[in-house]
């Protein structure tokens, strides 16, 4: 489908600087092959938007593009534009904040005001879950996409949603507070995955979901050998990396979590 290449766009903006650190770490082809060379895309090659948002590189081999003005789905030789035309089975927003390919290849896109859309491989087009079916997802640009087994679960400014990939019914993730009541509406912040379930920070403390209940609740790594980290102070943000680790950004500085060794240490 591609070459093997390694793609990089011709623009002064340093969002490119990270389009090309994301193919040389993430891209399924370069670690096949000795070498590898630098082409340039840009508008002559279909993709008319330089303000890029994410990039994924799927089964098939396509790079898709979420931009502020549009989908791309790029083949190596042109990329395709997908967009709000008002048709049946197209976009409902063109500002796209996510996109993720499922485990059963399934290409997902969460927009800014359109909801979260599932692309049909065969039809070319698009299957829409409407802003109105996430009620904690309202108004609210920074959707973050994350499969888990049979469900995929979409962060926004009010909580968690998990969408059934079968039926496409769309329900609240809880969350478990110290006094042992579950709330439904609450701001979230970074979602994982980690060590086969999911993981974000409430209150800038990390939280764990129970895949058997189906709640999130407070989780201080109690199964890890710690160096001088502590579960209790402020955490800003979560990094999971391809090698089956986590980055804890806190107050207290940056730690590397070893999931297999079960291991904590400071950086």
């Amino acid at each position: 489908m591609l070459n093997k290449s390694i793609t990089y766009f011709k623009n002064n903006n340093l969002r490119y600087f990270y389009i090309l650190i994301f193919f040389c770490f993430f891209s399924k082809n370069i670690f096949s092959e000795h070498y590898f060379h630098l082409d340039y895309i840009g508008a002559e090659h279909g993709l008319e938007d330089s303000s890029i948002e994410k990039i994924i590189q799927d089964n098939e081999g396509y790079i898709w593009f979420g931009t502020q003005d549009g989908l791309y789905k790029y083949d190596g030789r042109q990329a395709k534009k997908y967009s709000d035309d008002g048709r049946e089975g197209s976009l409902v927003s063109d500002d796209i904040y996510d996109i993720i390919e499922t485990e059963d290849n399934i290409i997902w896109i969460a927009t800014s005001t359109g909801g979260v859309a599932i692309y049909n491989r065969i039809t070319d087009k698009f299957r829409i879950i409407s802003d109105k079916s996430f009620p904690r997802l309202k108004h609210y640009k920074s959707k973050v996409l994350i499969d888990q087994n049979d469900s995929v679960f979409v962060l926004g400014e009010l909580g968690i949603e998990r969408v059934d990939k079968e039926t496409y019914i769309v329900n609240s993730v809880p969350v478990l507070q110290k006094n042992n009541m579950l709330i439904e509406n609450y701001s979230a912040r970074n979602l994982v995955a980690f060590d086969g379930s999911l993981l974000t920070l409430i209150n800038n403390k990390p939280y764990i979901y129970d895949k058997i209940l189906g709640y999130f609740s407070p989780y201080d790594f109690a199964r890890y050998e710690k160096d001088s980290y502590n579960s209790k102070t402020t955490h800003y943000s979560f990094f999971s990396s391809a090698s089956n680790s986590l980055y804890l950004y806190t107050i207290d500085g940056v730690f590397y979590l070893d999931i297999e060794r079960k291991l904590i240490v400071k950086e």
